[in-house]
């Protein structure tokens, strides 16, 4: 019985400072937010006008897409 006492505070202690997997989750969705709003970014520097945006017109979805994916650097513009 005296041994379950700092066995059950030590693991709560250690609880305290391990990561959760919501933590992580929490972490990577708001990175994924972050890459998001970046290629949004990239889209209006290219030339993507707010109604394309907000409307979510497939090419633009595309264009993000590929943004997220690492492939638009390379990309050529597809607007026409």
């Amino acid at each position: 019985m005296r041994s379950i006492i700092p066995a059950t505070t030590a693991i709560l202690a250690l609880s305290l400072f391990i990561p959760t997997p919501s933590d992580a989750q929490t972490q990577q969705k708001a990175s994924m937010q972050q890459l998001y709003n970046s290629c949004v970014d990239l889209a209006r520097q290219r030339g993507w006008s707010e109604s394309d945006i907000e409307t979510s017109r497939r090419e633009i979805r595309h264009f993000i897409a590929r943004c997220i994916q690492g492939r638009e650097a390379r990309a050529q513009k597809t607007k026409r």
